[in-house]
């Protein structure tokens, strides 16, 4: 199997690789170089957690893949909250009814993973700041939340986005999160046909988007703070686990 890899980043060293023919099949590394030293490994990571959430796709291990690069684009202040992202040929392509499922599935693999982790969490592991500027483990998924209108209004515009995710949110964390998935995927699967080709200039950052760029932000989004939010967990349980132990008193924290 042969696959192309798009990537966007910064010359600070936040770099993404991705597989635009996969919602969701997205890395991280500190270069170009390194992105794509991890192209087949970080695939094949991919391809077994749609195994592992029931989509059948091809179990890649110990299989013969090949990867070749797409586009490299440099984005200013890129991987900080609010700046642009890459906007690839690929992006182009107009989405189907089968893509639109595809992306609400795999959205739905990655939330209820969040929903699975977060919920069994103490208060005090939910609101526990991390440090050097990171967001506590409760601010990860209010931003989550609050994204779900923005890429909306990427395409339809933010008057409209508003109207179909009406407020007041629920006042619980969890349940405010449910509510605007829920309404979002309830648009996203009525998708009006006249907006699922073409180009949006969408403002703060001003940047081009189309609703395949939109789609796959959706679930690269959701998964990236997925990933946030089981590193905060897990620092989170080495503090405890730490503290603990300096107390004389330990028990191991599962």
């Amino acid at each position: 199997m042969q696959f192309r890899v798009d990537i966007d980043g910064t010359l600070e060293g936040r770099w993404m690789g991705h597989i635009l023919s996969e919602f969701g099949c997205i890395w991280k590394s500190t270069s170009p170089e390194r992105v794509l030293e991890l192209a087949k490994e970080e695939t094949v990571k991919y391809y077994s957690w749609l195994n592992q959430n029931g989509e059948p796709v091809p179990d890649l291990r110990g299989k013969e893949i090949t990867f070749v690069l797409g586009e490299q684009q440099e984005i200013s202040n890129f991987g900080i909250s609010g700046a642009s992202v890459g906007f690839f040929e690929l992006d182009l392509i107009p989405i189907t009814d089968v893509d639109i499922l595809t992306a609400v599935k795999r959205l739905g693999f990655a939330r209820n993973e969040i929903i699975d982790l977060v919920t069994v969490l103490p208060e005090s592991c939910l609101d526990w700041e991390p440090g050097k500027g990171k967001r506590t483990i409760r601010d990860n998924l209010i931003h989550v939340r609050n994204c779900y209108p923005w890429y909306l209004s990427r395409i339809l515009g933010l008057e409209e986005a508003k109207r179909l995710i009406p407020k007041p949110f629920p006042e619980d964390t969890i349940e405010s999160l449910n509510y605007v998935m829920n309404c979002a995927v309830e648009v996203l699967l009525a998708f009006p046909q006249e907006y699922r080709e073409g180009t949006y200039c969408a403002q703060k950052p001003s940047e081009e988007w189309t609703a395949r760029k939109m789609l796959r932000r959706f679930v690269e989004h959701e998964l990236e703070h997925l990933a946030i939010i089981k590193r905060t967990i897990g620092e989170w349980k080495r503090l405890n686990k730490r503290k603990t132990i300096e107390h004389g008193d330990y028990e191991d924290i599962d």
